[in-house]
């Protein structure tokens, strides 16, 4: 009994794929007769060892091919041109949320809005800066005392951070500018020397 030659197929496993060759081998018929429930077993794994076995040699030779056809050609040296002036980015306009959004962003959101309008966004920015740096020396004060370490106290701030912003209290504005009192407002943040704090 001998065995049948090997049947060579060509099939593509992806469709941006080069074809692969795949190589089935059949089995001897004596192994069917001793095993008949095991032979398109032992046939499949024949083939699949075989065939993964093209399939590799197949992709190198492909990428072989593909770096040969890619080396970089000899740099050939350019004349210098003279340096163009780059040309300024725009500034581009913020789109500012609608004032309904504004007020559900958190919390904290709707007061904040309201001290845009009353007292303005440059106030408001300041004040709230200012509680920022507080509670941010607070958090490392804290952590100082109790020896945790820096890596943890950049934790803690950003925790904070994100924090507030879930709660409102980063809210955009935008929309009132100024507001009703917003120079007054900052005649007293400067008179009573909350930013040397």
């Amino acid at each position: 009994m001998a065995l049948e030659a090997p049947v060579v197929q060509t099939k593509h496993l992806r469709a941006s794929a080069a074809p692969c060759r795949v190589i089935t081998v059949p089995t001897a018929p004596s192994s069917s007769r001793l095993l008949p429930n095991c032979a398109p077993l032992l046939q499949g794994l024949a083939g699949i060892g075989l065939g993964i076995a093209a399939q590799q040699r197949h992709r190198s030779a492909v990428a072989r091919q593909a770096a040969v056809d890619e080396k970089p050609k000899a740099a050939v040296p350019k004349a210098k041109a003279k340096a163009k002036a780059k040309a300024k980015a725009k500034a581009r306009k913020k789109v500012v949320a609608p004032l309904s959004q504004q007020f559900m962003e958190g919390l904290f959101a709707p007061v904040v809005t309201v001290g845009y309008f009353l007292v303005g966004q440059t106030f408001v920015e300041r004040v709230r800066g200012k509680g920022i740096e507080l509670h941010s020396r607070a958090i490392t004060a804290y952590c100082n005392a109790f020896g945790i370490p820096n890596k943890k106290r950049q934790g803690f701030i950003k925790t904070a951070k994100k924090t507030g912003h879930d709660l409102g209290m980063l809210a955009e504005g935008g929309i009132f500018g100024e507001g009703l009192l917003g120079k007054q407002a900052m005649e007293l943040y400067e008179n009573l020397g909350i930013s040397r704090l």
